[in-house]
């Protein structure tokens, strides 16, 4: 994941949609976004979290991302 991190800090991108979508102690959080690259790759990412509720503070269950061209 920390390269995934690092490779995602050098693009420049542009929110399409954030929807987030709570149910009690549990969330779903749904994000589309066109990401560029420093050689001016352009494609559009999917990431969607599932997050817990617990003590009170959201924590992150599971994180997908998924791109496509």
């Amino acid at each position: 994941m920390l390269s995934d991190m690092k490779f995602v800090s050098t693009l420049s991108s542009e929110l399409l949609e954030h929807r987030v979508t709570e149910y009690r102690d549990s969330a779903t959080s749904l994000l589309i976004s066109v990401n560029t690259t420093d050689t001016g790759k352009t494609y559009r990412s999917l990431e969607t979290a599932i997050l817990t509720k617990r003590d009170g503070e959201w924590k992150i269950a599971h994180l997908h991302w998924s791109t496509a061209k």
